[in-house]
């Protein structure tokens, strides 16, 4: 007989206590959650969105995450423990357009305080770009990626500049192969890098 360990089998339920295999409590670390937002806080007034988020170790604020939102829901205002400000900007349907580092935490790289998301036209991500400033529309571009589609919407391609905007022509990349479609099945088959290496995938005994 095969003795297996129980405490394999521990489990952390949603309310933060660990239980063993037959349900016993052996620990219980709260993440205390206070729900209820403000129109001072937020565009938005209601006891059903998550305002902080304070954790165990906590003395007052001091491990406490807060949050707030728009009318939609969605999250504008990020603040961590260590102080660090993240500003979330949306376009007109809903998509997030910039990660915007309004107050740097304290020891954190400031190398890069702004993460601009792009979109084609079919609403899938376009350009990943990284500036040195918050504000959108100033400060310089420090790196960026760069996506392409197929016609099914697959990504054929991704392009990564560590420095400066992406060159089509010039920049690694990655790209994937798919099947062409004539076969009932689209699936990838290869990945391919700037450098001389390539992979390819041989798909066995799968349906179409």
């Amino acid at each position: 007989m095969v003795h297996k360990s129980l405490d394999l089998l521990n489990v952390v339920r949603g309310d933060g206590a660990e239980v063993d295999a037959f349900g016993k409590c052996l620990s219980k670390k709260t993440v205390g959650v206070f729900v209820r937002t403000t129109l001072d806080d937020s565009d938005i007034a209601t006891s059903t969105l998550k305002r902080y988020e304070t954790y165990p170790d906590s003395v007052g604020s001091s491990d406490r995450v807060a949050f707030m939102y728009n009318r939609q829901r969605q999250v504008t205002s990020l603040t961590d423990q260590n102080g660090m400000v993240h500003n979330f900007d949306f376009d007109k349907v809903g998509r997030a357009t910039q990660d915007r580092i309004t107050t740097l935490g304290s020891g954190v790289d400031g190398a890069v305080r702004r993460l601009a998301t792009r979109y084609e036209v079919r609403g899938m991500r376009f350009k990943l770009s990284s500036y040195d400033y918050a504000t959108v529309g100033s400060g310089s571009l420090v790196n960026e990626v760069q996506f392409a589609y197929n016609d099914f919407g697959q990504l054929i391609a991704e392009y990564q500049s560590h420095s400066g905007a992406v060159n089509t022509g010039s920049t690694p990349k990655v790209q994937y192969g798919y099947a062409n479609g004539s076969a009932n099945t689209i699936r990838p088959p290869s990945l391919t890098t700037s450098t001389p290496c390539s992979c390819s995938s041989a798909i066995v005994n799968q349906p179409p």
